[in-house]
């Protein structure tokens, strides 16, 4: 019966966006629940979506892709311009006002045609073709590249731009595009190249080193103002392409883009976020270790509650390889091929923490089209897109009772700092390793957010990487933290003003680098935030959805803050009635998501409660197994009552 509503369900959505002429369609981003979607003509949409490979043929993935439109992704796109080798190129830009659109709507089509239903967003790379770079030496930061800084660029690409939204809207397909996602740079992700050496020739030395990674300010002043001029010129010709692309459709439609990662280029996000032009951002997991079976998957994006807070969709790409995937698109130090069930377990991962976190998957078959292609694998994309247009209208986003705020364009943090081990220590082996396994749910934000009057309350504030707070920052802080029952930590080095350890019933703590799941965990506790499994294992939690991915082999038991209703999305364990918590073994690498309903006047667990978990987790495994089955005959017993 839940397959058959939810199917009428998707149905009737798709009924309510079939066109009724070309060219009326606006879409635009609403808030439903507390969480931003896209909306098509003011009616908001579960917006799923595939991309396929771009080493194939424009329309070869048409069975691939109507396999992902059956299972629930509405959305799909294309890379429209391809200059990586390895895949098959796409040229359709190929000089000043010259195009191949017959290229270009093949590409189109090829999407169209497998969801007829479906709504398609162009992948569009303004990297200028090349026969203009060839001509235009001295704007070139590399072969496929100009400065940012480019004048002539910049009249290029708003010409092409122009000419490309003239044409699309010209074209038979005009009323399937909802949007825009604008590139350039390497992989049309806006990334400048500092990690070559060649491409920081631009980035003074400085004179001291890993020993001083808060050298005074004169000594790192040349290149802090060099790695700031780059990233605000990245940041600024972002904004100017989403301009045009907003001006030339009078803004009926949407733009995207790759940004807000641990980048030179990306580290005036926040300028991005709140320029307004930009309506959804996108990024990858990070590659190597974290996105291995019992790692966190954690995306290179830190920001999503900003984007919530700004009403900026957040699509997470999933582009993971699997043992479908070929081999020469699946580079084993980045992303490996994996066995059925190590695939079926990061598959859900990715879905549990799109669902509790309200984002939108994107699912990208980067290592060739048959990825995904398994029942196993698109029965776990079907029930994740399932449960988000179910729950569109009932889940409520809200407030976690912790709070990240990390400084993009911190120096001594930056992708352009002098020292790098300080940098992972500080930002980005917090976010990637102890925060997803700390057990606690937080909202991460960029620091600019603590001035926005929007900001709601949190119990606990938490900022790694403050090091250079102006006055501004700092009145907010204190307006936030400095009240009864708060708590601010700091990694590292705390403010002056803040190193004493607080005072009139609020707390300030300072903590040691590197830090550990287990370390956030205890200061998390003390600070009163719900602390919902204490086994270091991937979490997550937000808009009535828990996800759980083992790290080890082993018992995990999950406290609820208040009595629920408990089913498991995938069927992997039996349904709770009016549970206090959720016990379950697993083998490292494996995902729960559970689906929670709170009882109505149900109570809040009491804090003193926690003092089981830890003796849960001390036990042997005889022990856990034995705890597993009791805890099981009672929910059991309680369903029969």
């Amino acid at each position: 019966m839940n397959r058959l509503l939810s199917c009428l369900a998707l149905a009737a959505s798709v009924f309510a966006f079939m066109p009724a002429s070309a060219g009326w369609r606006t879409a635009s981003v609403v808030n439903v629940g507390g969480v931003p979607r896209f909306a098509i003509d003011g009616k908001p949409m579960a917006a799923t979506a595939v991309m396929p490979s771009p080493a194939e043929k424009p329309g070869e993935a048409h069975e691939q892709l109507k396999a992902f439109r059956e299972a629930g992704a509405l959305l799909s796109s294309d890379v429209w311009t391809m200059h990586d080798k390895r895949y098959n190129p796409r040229q359709w830009w190929l000089g000043e006002g010259e195009y191949d659109f017959e290229l270009f709507d093949a590409i189109a089509k090829g999407l169209v045609d497998a969801a007829p239903d479906g709504f398609i967003f162009p992948r569009i790379k303004i990297d200028p073709p090349q026969k203009w770079c060839a001509a235009h030496p001295d704007e070139m930061m590399s072969a496929i590249s100009p400065y940012p800084e480019s004048k002539a660029w910049r009249a290029l690409y708003r010409r092409m731009l122009k000419d490309v939204v003239a044409h699309v809207e010209a074209s038979s397909y005009a009323d399937r595009v909802i949007g825009y996602h604008i590139g350039a740079f390497h992989c049309g992700e806006w990334l400048t190249g500092e990690w070559k050496a060649e491409n920081r020739a631009y980035i003074p030395s400085v004179s001291c080193g890993e020993e001083s990674p808060l050298a005074p300010v004169e000594v790192t002043a040349a290149r802090r103002a060099a790695i700031e001029g780059r990233a605000k010129a990245v940041a600024d010709m972002l904004i100017d392409a989403a301009s045009c692309v907003k001006e030339f459709t009078d803004g009926r439609l949407l733009v995207g883009a790759f940004f807000g990662y641990p980048s030179i280029a990306h580290e005036k996000v926040s300028r991005v976020i709140s320029s307004g032009k930009v309506d959804f951002f996108a990024a990858p997991p990070h590659y190597f270790d974290i996105r291995e079976p019992g790692h966190s998957g954690r995306s290179q994006a830190y920001y999503q509650a900003s984007y919530r807070l700004h009403n900026r969709v957040y699509y997470e790409e999933s582009d993971f390889r699997t043992f479908l995937s070929a081999a020469e698109y699946s580079p084993p130090d980045q992303t490996r091929r994996r066995p059925l069930d190590e695939s079926v377990g990061i598959v859900r991962r990715s879905v549990g923490k799109c669902l509790a976190g309200g984002w939108e998957n994107w699912w990208f078959l980067l290592g060739g089209n048959d990825t995904f292609a398994a029942p196993e694998l698109m029965e776990s994309i079907r029930i994740g897109a399932r449960e988000e247009l179910d729950t569109l209208f009932t889940a409520q986003w809200k407030p976690a009772e912790v709070a990240v705020f990390t400084a993009a364009d911190e120096y001594a943090t930056s992708a352009g700092t002098h020292a790098p081990k300080f940098r992972l220590a500080c930002k980005e082996n917090l976010h990637r390793e102890a925060l997803p396994a700390c057990g606690v749910p937080f909202d991460s934000y960029e620091i600019s957010d603590i001035a926005d009057p929007r900001l709601p309350d949190y119990k606990v504030y938490v900022f790694p990487n403050a090091f250079t707070l102006d006055e501004e920052i700092l009145a907010k802080i204190r307006e936030h933290v400095c009240r009864e029952g708060k708590t601010v930590v700091w990694m590292h080095k705390a403010p002056d003003e803040f190193a004493d350890g607080g005072k009139n019933g609020w707390k300030s703590i300072v903590l040691p680098l590197p830090q550990s799941a287990a370390g956030l965990r205890k200061v998390f506790r003390s600070s009163g935030a719900h602390v919902w499994i204490d086994t270091d294992d991937v979490f997550a939690a937000g808009r009535g959805y828990v996800m759980v991915h083992a790290s080890s082999d082993g018992g995990k038991m999950i406290r609820l803050p208040r009595p629920c209703d408990v089913r498991e999305i995938f069927d992997a364990s039996p349904a709770l009635s009016n549970a206090m918590s959720i016990s379950e073994w697993m083998k490292r690498g494996e995902t729960r998501v559970w689906k929670i309903d709170e009882k109505k006047d149900s109570v809040a667990v009491p804090l003193a409660n926690h003092v089981r978990i830890t003796a849960f987790d001390m036990m042997d495994q005889t022990d856990v197994h034995n705890e597993l089955m009791r805890t099981r005959a009672t929910h059991s017993r309680r369903r029969n009552r």
